[in-house]
C-alpha cells in the first residue's frame, strides 16, 4: 500500500507518517526543501521535492493522498487563500491530469464550519459560517475537494483543536499558564472541541482504503467539548502552578494578540496568536457534534484527557520547551 502525504514534516503530519510506517505503508512525503525534513529526519520515507503548485512525479499505483499542508498562522491574509484554497485546487488538478484516482483525504478544520452558538453543537450539515480568513480559505479548499467526489473517493475531516507532542501552538497557552496567568474573555465563556494528535491519526488511518461514501465531511474531536477555564485550571495543576484568571475585554484581547503577533514577526518566530486567531476566539464557542464519525466510521477519540495532557507536557519538558517543575503524571510517557 502506498500513501502520499502533504504537510508531512509538521506536527500532525509527522505523527501520521510514523503511524503509516508502523502499518507497513510505503510513504511518499512532499517537501519544499529535502534538506529540512523536520520531524521526518531519519524515517524511511520517500521524500519528493516540490510544492502544491509544482508536484513531482508520483507512483501510478498510489492508494491514498493525505492532504495536510496548509497555512494556519500568517500576517498576510492572502497567504491563507494562496495555499489553503489555490494550493488544494492545484494538487487536485495535478492528480486529475495524471489520471490518478487515489482516496483523497482533505484535513480541514472546525474553523471552516464556523462557531457554534447558544450552547449548541455544530453539525457537519449546518450551513458553514467561518469567521476568519483561515476558516474561509479552508472551506474553499473543502469545496475544491468535494466537487470532485464523483471522480475521486473524497473525504473531508474537520478536526477540533489538535494538541500533543511537537505542537507549538498549544505550547503558547502552556507557557502563559506556567507564567501564572489564565487568559479568559470577560463575559464570554469559551468552549471548544479538541482532539489528541494520536486520536486524530487513528481517524486518518481509516482512509487507507476507499470510504463507504465519497464526498462526506466528518467532525473529529473528543467529547464532551472543553470549557477553557476548567481546562486551563487542569493545566495549571499539572504544571504545579497557582495561576490567576485574567479576564480581558474584547478590545484588550485584540490588542494583546496584535502585540504578540508583532513580537513574533520581529523575532522571526511562528505567530501562534494573530488577528485571525482573535476573530475566532472572540466568538467563544467552538463545540462540534462528533456522532456522525462514531456512527459511520466507528471512530471515537479514546485517549483520556489527563493522559493526553500528561504525555504532552512530559514531552515538552524532555525537549526543554517547558521549564516548570515536573509532577508525576500518569500515562505512557513522551514519544
Amino acid at each position: 500500500m502506498k500513501a502520499f502525504v502533504t504537510g508531512g514534516s509538521g506536527f500532525m503530519g509527522s505523527h501520521l507518517i510514523e503511524a503509516l510506517l508502523a502499518e507497513g505503508v510505503e510513504v511518499f512525503a512532499l517537501l519544499r526543501d529535502p534538506r529540512k525534513p523536520g520531524w521526518l529526519q531519519g524515517l524511511p520515507v520517500n521524500v519528493l521535492e516540490g510544492n502544491l503548485f509544482s508536484l513531482p512525479p508520483l507512483p501510478r499505483d498510489l492508494d491514498t493522498v493525505f492532504h495536510l499542508a496548509g497555512v494556519a498562522k500568517t500576517s498576510r491574509e492572502a497567504d491563507y487563500y494562496t495555499v489553503n484554497h489555490l494550493g488544494t485546487a492545484s494538487l487536485l488538478a495535478s492528480l486529475e491530469s495524471r489520471g490518478l484516482k487515489p482516496c483523497f483525504v482533505y484535513v480541514s478544520t472546525t474553523s471552516a464550519g464556523g462557531p457554534s452558538s447558544g450552547g449548541t453543537l455544530r453539525h457537519e450539515s449546518d450551513l458553514p459560517s467561518p469567521v476568519s480568513p483561515y476558516g474561509r480559505s479552508k472551506l474553499l479548499g473543502e469545496r475544491e475537494a468535494l466537487r470532485r467526489s464523483r471522480s475521486l473517493p473524497v473525504t473531508v475531516l474537520r478536526p477540533g483543536f489538535v494538541f500533543g507532542p511537537r505542537d507549538k501552538d498549544f505550547l503558547t497557552l502552556l507557557k502563559i499558564i506556567d507564567f501564572g496567568f489564565i487568559p479568559l474573555l470577560r463575559g464570554i465563556p469559551v468552549r471548544a472541541s479538541a482532539i489528541y494528535v494520536q486520536d486524530a491519526v487513528r481517524a486518518l488511518l481509516r482512509f487507507l482504503r476507499p470510504p463507504v461514501r465519497s464526498g462526506e465531511i466528518y467532525n473529529i474531536a473528543a467529547s464532551p467539548p472543553l470549557e477553557l477555564e476548567a481546562f486551563s485550571r487542569t493545566l495549571a495543576a499539572l504544571l504545579g502552578r497557582k495561576a490567576k484568571a485574567i479576564r480581558l475585554s474584547r478590545r484588550a484581547a485584540g490588542l494583546f494578540t496584535a502585540a504578540a503577533g508583532l513580537a513574533s514577526r520581529i523575532r522571526g518566530a511562528r505567530q501562534s496568536l494573530n488577528s485571525s486567531f482573535t476573530r475566532e476566539a472572540l466568538h467563544g464557542d467552538w463545540a462540534v457534534d462528533v456522532n456522525k464519525a462514531a456512527r459511520e466510521l466507528g471512530f471515537r477519540a479514546a485517549t483520556p484527557l489527563d493522559e493526553a495532557l500528561a504525555e504532552t507536557v512530559a514531552w515538552y519538558r524532555l525537549r526543554g520547551w517547558l521549564n516548570s517543575p515536573a509532577t508525576s503524571p500518569p500515562g505512557r510517557g513522551p514519544t
